[in-house]
């Protein structure tokens, strides 16, 4: 058995002593207070609610709309943008100013145009 306050979404178990407890705990089994917890290894962003009873529900991740799968993919290009310009970038162009030697540059160049080719 475990306790539960809904102020503080917090689960609290009896064998811990706490200098100040919310007003509002719940029991819940053992067994509800898994299924809370293994929602951790279900599908990101799954949620959960305790009745005043004590019963678990987990609650499924909201599916995306296309608008924001489509954000996400861009902001995935984007992160990869940022990393190679800051990550290659500068050592590419130290080695054109000691050597003369655009190879590397432009490799950098094309793939950051192949990647921002792919924004939408």
């Amino acid at each position: 058995m475990i306790r539960y306050s809904k102020t503080t979404h917090s689960f609290y178990p009896h064998d811990i002593e706490y200098p100040n407890l919310p007003n509002d705990l719940i029991d819940v089994e053992d067994a509800e207070y898994l299924k809370a917890r293994n929602r951790l290894q279900g599908d990101p962003g799954e949620t959960f609610e305790v009745s005043d009873d004590g019963i678990v529900t987990v609650i499924p991740a909201r599916a995306l709309t296309a608008q924001e799968k489509a954000y996400a993919a861009d902001e995935s290009i984007l992160m990869q943008i940022a990393s190679i310009e800051r990550d290659k970038q500068p050592r590419a162009v130290r080695d054109f100013i000691l050597t003369g030697d655009k190879t590397r540059l432009q490799s950098i160049d094309s793939a950051v145009a192949a990647l921002r080719a792919k924004l939408a």
